[in-house]
């Protein structure tokens, strides 16, 4: 997993966006990069098409972790309290 602060370049495309499948390959990295996340206790909270995106080799990036819960550190919510995009919550 790689972790940058730098925002999008031209050759990185949001899901959302992408015109093609990103094939088997693109889900694997997806699933791994989520692993790696979560392995590092962090929950992003906020998965959704636009906040993932393929660069040219249809490596996953995840983006916009600003709801995201990091073990150990205060939350944002209190209990019945929700955040994030609700068409992607469940």
């Amino acid at each position: 997993m790689t972790v940058t602060e730098s925002p999008p370049s031209e050759t990185e495309t949001p899901a959302s966006e992408r015109s093609e499948p990103i094939g088997p390959s693109g889900l694997a990295g997806l699933a791994e990069a989520l692993r790696d996340i979560h392995r590092a206790g962090v929950v992003h909270r906020d998965v959704k098409p636009g906040n993932i995106l393929f660069d040219a080799d249809t490596n996953a990036l995840v983006t916009d972790f600003g709801i995201a819960k990091v073990a150990d550190e205060p939350s944002l919510t209190k209990t019945g309290m929700l955040v994030g995009t609700p068409a992607y919550m469940s």
